[in-house]
């Protein structure tokens, strides 16, 4: 496995996401903003309505449906953490690409470093706050206010960014893979690539 050269972005790259940055915060809601929406409300209310169909499931059901898909995303995360062998990648680019092709290896935390797997634990967490607002609320009592901001926030961002992976994946990843051969197609046949 070759090691490749550590070296600074671009400084237009650099500038670019300065700017995009700075951007995103100035378009970031105040917290009132955030209040308006962020409401227990919102986590409480099911999407299914007893004229949608015939069964419509309770709010402390859906809270813990959230809190089991959080643990479960949260759980195969661990275990690619401490109990997988991770994953050898090679770096693959376009022929006129002044990158330099390596291999390397993607173990422990460095196995959660990839887009993708921000993604899926961005994707728990939303699911875990989801589902912690909804069960306490049920209960009676107060869910604090940072915990309706995060997990609105949380959504707002996995659900898209959920779709922007399945895209890549599907009409990006998989068919470059499958041009290199087996060899290419190794990380997708891993068991856990295919839940996540």
């Amino acid at each position: 496995m070759t090691k490749p050269p550590s070296q600074l972005p671009p400084l237009p790259s650099i500038a670019v996401l300065l700017v995009a940055s700075a951007l995103s915060l100035w378009t970031f809601p105040t917290l009132h903003e955030l209040d308006v929406v962020a409401t227990i409300e919102t986590f409480t209310t099911p999407a299914l309505r007893a004229g949608c169909s015939s069964w419509t499931p309770s709010v402390d059901l859906i809270g813990r449906i959230r809190l089991s898909l959080g643990l479960s995303i949260f759980s195969l995360s661990a275990y690619r953490i401490f109990l997988s062998e991770g994953a050898t990648v090679k770096s693959t680019y376009l022929p006129e690409s002044k990158l330099k092709p390596a291999t390397f290896r993607l173990t422990g935390f460095k196995g959660q470093c990839s887009f993708t797997f921000w993604c899926w634990n961005l994707l728990g967490t939303s699911f875990l706050l989801s589902g912690y607002a909804t069960t306490v609320a049920v209960r009676g009592n107060e869910v604090n206010p940072w915990v309706l901001r995060l997990a609105l926030l949380t959504f707002e961002a996995s659900a898209p960014l959920a779709f922007l992976v399945s895209a890549v994946v599907r009409y990006a990843l998989w068919p470059n893979a499958l041009k290199h051969g087996p060899e290419g197609t190794a990380i997708f046949r891993f068991w856990v690539s295919r839940v996540v």
